[in-house]
């Protein structure tokens, strides 16, 4: 093969859900990926040996062997040192398994349910997509060599503009640039809320929905009020029919 000629990327897979694993498959190939999937972790390790693929996924669950996942990422680095990119792909969400998972030598961490866009943008980190195919050249100086995270704990924030379209009694719709997966936590600052709630703060949300209209390229999230928080509802309640009584007085 020439240093220059392009090839497929490809995908090695482990997971005990069929059906996820089907899903999987048709989400990968939008993108033109090679995807083989597995569900026991001796098939995998056979397939891991004989292919060289450019990721793996690795669920962490694997039928009645809870955790089983971990000792898969363990021995990959272990066999295969840090080169190989390993996204975990769990309904285990515990900050306790994220650490520990890290710590192991994963690359990425995503809970399921699948959100086909958050795959794919991770997947980006490691794989060139052009014009929605996955490419790959020899030539390429794209694949960044896995480096542990360090165990400590430190701060990260970043600030980004969102525009309220919609508010309610049960949450405020926002749109903007950025894509936020669902579950994610928001610490949201605006004017709106100061007057709303009568505090000049951050308050913490989480994504509870999420869509991407690609033909005005506008991402859009809900999320909703803590109902649990009375005071917080009932000045939320009061803004909102002194506001109707305004409109109709208009």
């Amino acid at each position: 093969m020439s240093k220059n000629k392009a090839f497929r990327p490809f995908i090695l897979t482990l997971d005990d859900d069929e059906d996820f694993n089907r899903l999987l498959v048709k989400t990968l190939q939008k993108v033109e990926l090679d995807v083989e999937t597995t569900t026991e972790s001796e098939t995998f390790f056979q397939q891991l040996k004989h292919t060289n693929p450019s990721i793996v996924i690795v669920d962490l669950n694997l039928g009645e062997k809870l955790g089983a996942g971990l000792q898969v990422i363990e021995h990959i680095r272990r066999e295969r040192g840090e080169s190989l990119p390993i996204i975990v792909m769990t309904r285990r969400s515990s900050p306790e398994d994220i650490s520990l998972a890290f710590e192991l030598g994963a690359s990425d961490y995503i809970t399921k349910p699948l959100d086909d866009l958050l795959l794919i943008s991770k997947i980006k980190q490691f794989i060139r997509i052009r014009d929605g195919k996955a490419v790959l050249t020899k030539d390429d100086d794209f694949f960044l060599p896995f480096k542990q995270i360090p165990l400590g704990r430190r701060k990260c924030s970043f600030e980004v503009s969102l525009r309220i379209t919609e508010i309610s009694e049960y949450g405020v719709k926002f749109e903007g640039d950025h894509f936020f997966a669902r579950g994610s936590s928001l610490k949201i600052q605006c004017p709106l809320f100061t007057e709303i709630f009568g505090e000049d703060r951050a308050y913490l949300f989480v994504v509870h929905n999420n869509w991407v209209d690609k033909d005005a390229e506008i991402c859009g999230i809900f999320v909703e009020f803590d109902a649990s928080n009375e005071n917080m509802m009932a000045k939320l309640r009061q803004w909102l029919s002194n506001r109707k009584a305004q409109e109709k007085s208009s």
